[in-house]
């Protein structure tokens, strides 16, 4: 059959199927008949088919059987689907994330509450709570709303703790938020090279380290380690400037805008060293050592 021919084929067999006047069916209700049969234009090699979907061959009545009877079997393609259910949400490490009103950042980990043993989603304060904006209990997406994410289909959390930014010249030390998982949300592999090992001791650097990072913006990007206890950074939020103490900078070109959140290892071993946060006009990527961020918010690794 041609395309048009597959469609006036289908069109023939919703029609019987759906008619009740011509057969008198005691096996079920029309509703549950329904639900148990899909029909739709299969694509074949040069040629189209009825596709026939249908919960279980063993369902079909009589009077199914005998309208799809009607057919060859070079014009129809049938398959048993079992019980169709939603395909269950997920999330990875590097995956978009954000508030449910705006922006992009990127989910570093799992982590656990230290108290409740409750499984988190970290990420930074400035992604999950936009600064000024609305704070506990908000909607927190995947994909990230400037990815397309919306509160309809794409809620995976809601953010239940935070590190709230001091922006009137305290100094902050962690830019850092978590956020529940939904029920039904599940954390996939990221499917890529990163080799990311919460089983290994955090590294503390000191020293010159070549450093990796999986972030939703730049993806698997690798950098190194050139300032360690950075003072008084000073990063300008939408709702104003905020400073910062202790921090890593790396090098070079190692993240942009929408890697805020992005989990940073060791290089050659995975070892877990900080939590990106922010980025500046020449290539440079700022890091909060993750023990800061840890105690801060009272999760562990897992």
């Amino acid at each position: 059959m041609d395309y048009e021919q597959a469609r006036l084929a289908k069109k023939v067999l919703t029609f019987e199927l759906n008619d009740n006047s011509t057969v008198l069916r005691k096996s079920r209700p029309f509703s549950m008949r329904r639900s148990s049969i899909a029909l739709g234009i299969a694509v074949e090699t040069n040629t189209y088919k009825v596709a026939i979907r249908v919960t279980s061959l063993d369902d079909l009545d009589n009077h199914e059987r005998q309208i799809i009877r009607k057919f060859d079997d070079d014009e129809i393609d049938v398959r048993e689907t079992g019980i169709i259910t939603p395909a269950a949400r997920s999330v990875y490490i590097g995956c978009s994330i954000s508030h449910q009103d705006s922006g992009s950042g990127t989910l570093a980990c799992v982590v656990q509450d230290r108290k409740t043993r409750e499984k988190l989603l970290l990420s930074n304060d400035h992604v999950l709570g936009p600064t000024g904006g609305a704070r506990l209990r908000a909607a927190v997406l995947h994909p990230s709303y400037e990815m397309g994410g919306r509160l309809a289909d794409s809620v995976v959390g809601k953010l239940v703790k935070s590190a709230p930014l001091k922006r009137d010249g305290s100094i902050n030390f962690v830019d850092a938020a978590v956020a529940s998982i939904a029920p039904g949300v599940q954390l996939k592999d990221h499917g890529t090279p990163f080799e990311y090992r919460p089983d290994k001791p955090i590294i503390r650097v000191r020293q010159q380290t070549r450093v990796a990072k999986l972030g939703s913006r730049t993806g698997l990007t690798t950098g190194f380690v050139k300032c360690v206890d950075l003072d008084d950074i000073r990063v300008r939020y939408p709702t104003g400037s905020a400073r910062f103490n202790d921090q890593i900078e790396v090098l070079t070109n190692f993240a942009q805008r929408g890697d805020s959140g992005s989990m940073v290892v060791e290089h050659e071993t995975g070892a877990p060293i900080g939590l990106i946060f922010a980025v500046d006009e020449k290539g440079a990527t700022y890091v909060t050592p993750l023990e800061l961020v840890l105690d801060a918010l009272k999760v562990d690794l897992i």
